[in-house]
């Protein structure tokens, strides 16, 4: 990601995004389309990182965000989220403060969900049904 890249992007600005040029440009396009989509602002929790995830975390190539956007459930975010080939990794997180997603440009598509305890699990109905 450039400072030019930065003129083509709609909604966020470079310091929303921490050490923005660690952070893939497909990543920012990405999430730009997605608030466009979403007609609603987006909270960014945290893209590039150097520690805190697990050990082999996108986040620390710069290629994963997590987020929520403002006003909807976290069942339509991931709804959202998951009609874009481009996203490979989703993690659903309803027992944050603010309910939201993990997104990563992983090859494939991998989901799970965070339960309240912490436990990472595969995203099946019976995950999304405790949640709705």
């Amino acid at each position: 990601m450039t400072k030019e890249d930065w003129k083509s992007v709609r909604y966020f600005t470079p310091d929303e995004w921490g050490d923005w040029e660690q952070v893939d440009r497909e990543l920012i396009f990405l999430l730009d389309r997605i608030r466009h989509d979403a007609k609603k602002p987006i909270v960014i929790h945290c893209a590039y990182a150097t520690a805190g995830h697990s050990e082999h975390s996108y986040h620390y190539r710069g290629m994963a965000v997590d987020f929520h956007i403002l006003g909807m459930h976290v069942v339509d975010q991931f709804l959202l989220a998951s009609q874009y080939s481009e996203v490979g990794g989703i993690g659903v997180y309803p027992y944050w403060r603010s309910p939201g997603l993990h997104i990563d440009l992983r090859p494939g598509r991998t989901m799970w969900g965070r339960t309240a305890k912490g436990l990472y699990l595969p995203l099946t109905w019976d995950f999304i049904q405790g949640i709705v």
